[in-house]
């Protein structure tokens, strides 16, 4: 009964969100991650499970998730809060080749992406830390407050393979390596 009643106090606490149908997915998609990525809506249990998850531990947390895939070369992934017809949607931007390579590791990727939401828009993150790097590694050390810091640091190490992999397919594809193996030797000297 008890876990009943926490179900239902949980449920009136955030108004109905309804569904999002495939034409306002793709909208939003646009909206959020910008045409010239190429996003379509997709669906993955195991992605919208993890978003969900961490969003739990946000003040979005309720808020419906929206994934977005596109078949570009280099694509990893994003983040964006939008407004939509029913309030505020967290949309997830992954490449299709990203989410097949990464396996394991999506779930400390999804981590790190919905810690974005706890420092605020790109923007906003960089006005207070004073640096795009900067930010991203506060927004590390949030996903290794989730996930742990092995799995957070495995992830990162994964990225940057698969990303060495596409700059080889496609030199021009993925210009991260260096940020991100910067980013990585930081937290690997931090406890």
């Amino acid at each position: 009964m008890k876990q009943l009643l926490a179900l239902l106090a949980f449920l009136v606490a955030f108004p109905a969100t309804g569904a999002i149908g495939t034409d306002e997915h793709r909208e939003l998609c646009d909206r959020a991650l910008g045409k010239e990525k190429r996003m379509v809506p997709f669906e993955d249990a195991r992605l919208r499970g993890y978003a969900e998850e961490f969003l739990r531990k946000t003040e979005m947390r309720g808020r419906p998730v929206l994934l977005c895939v596109t078949d570009r070369a280099g694509a990893g992934a994003w983040n964006d809060v939008v407004e939509s017809k029913r309030g505020a949607v967290f949309v997830i931007g992954v490449g299709r080749r990203f989410v097949q390579d990464l396996g394991v590791h999506l779930r400390a990727v999804i981590a790190h992406e919905v810690g974005h939401v706890v420092q605020g828009d790109l923007n906003h993150c960089i006005r207070n830390t004073g640096s795009l790097e900067r930010c991203e590694l506060d927004v590390d050390r949030i996903a290794i407050g989730w996930v742990g810091k092995a799995a957070a640091l495995a992830a990162i190490r994964a990225i940057i393979r698969w990303g060495d992999e596409e700059s080889a397919r496609h030199p021009i594809a993925y210009a991260g390596s260096s940020e991100l193996r910067q980013r990585l030797r930081v937290l690997e000297g931090t406890p």
